[in-house]
């Protein structure tokens, strides 16, 4: 399958959910959390960090590959927190870029719409199925890391049609890129464990 010569992937900067999701001493008050966990997932803009981070990663391309001018194909996920990063990247008004449903964060579901203590609380069982089987657990209301790799496989048909010998670069979300990295790096379950730790 010929693919593009070139395909970069840049994860979104830190994103509000990002704060409070990945501890359960985030530091918020409880309005702040149900604030931030009562809005859809896609909604979540990125804190100051997120655009420092964004920033940075113009920076790295410009140094590194030629910068965003010497790509054929820009691709970014719908979400606020990657258009925002996009944006970051290649200028505010989006120009060239082409919004991708299929490049969007893995559905975390109800399971995802709780701070990590409450996920354990409320989902028992999905907590431990994701713990002790995180390739295939399906989130309760949400995907599986093998929904997310069809929806990374259908992309990568598109790129095969449309972009093959040409430079892509994708702003997603880090579920997608390491879903997008078990096809291409051609991982096992168990590796891919690894790269999730």
């Amino acid at each position: 399958m010929a693919m593009p010569n070139d395909l970069i992937f840049i994860r979104h900067g830190q994103s509000e959910a990002n704060t409070v999701q990945k501890r359960d001493d985030h530091g918020f008050d409880d309005e702040t959390v149900l604030a931030i966990f009562g809005r859809p997932d896609w909604q979540h803009r990125l804190t100051s960090r997120g655009l420092t981070q964004a920033t940075q990663a113009k920076q790295w391309l410009d140094d590194h590959v030629g910068g965003l001018a010497s790509f054929d194909a820009l691709y970014v996920s719908p979400f606020y927190r990657t258009r925002e990063t996009a944006a970051c990247v290649g200028g505010p008004d989006l120009g060239g870029w082409t919004i991708d449903d299929r490049v969007v964060e893995r559905s975390w579901g109800v399971y995802g719409k709780r701070p990590t203590a409450e996920q354990r609380a409320l989902f028992p069982m999905t907590a431990q199925e994701k713990a002790q089987n995180p390739w295939y657990a399906r989130l309760d209301g949400g995907e599986s890391m093998p929904d997310v790799y069809a929806r990374f496989r259908d992309f990568q048909g598109t790129l095969h049609r449309e972009q093959a010998g040409k430079r892509v670069c994708v702003v997603t979300h880090g579920d997608f890129i390491n879903a997008a990295r078990y096809g291409i790096e051609r991982m096992t379950p168990e590796e891919w464990e690894k790269i999730d730790a």
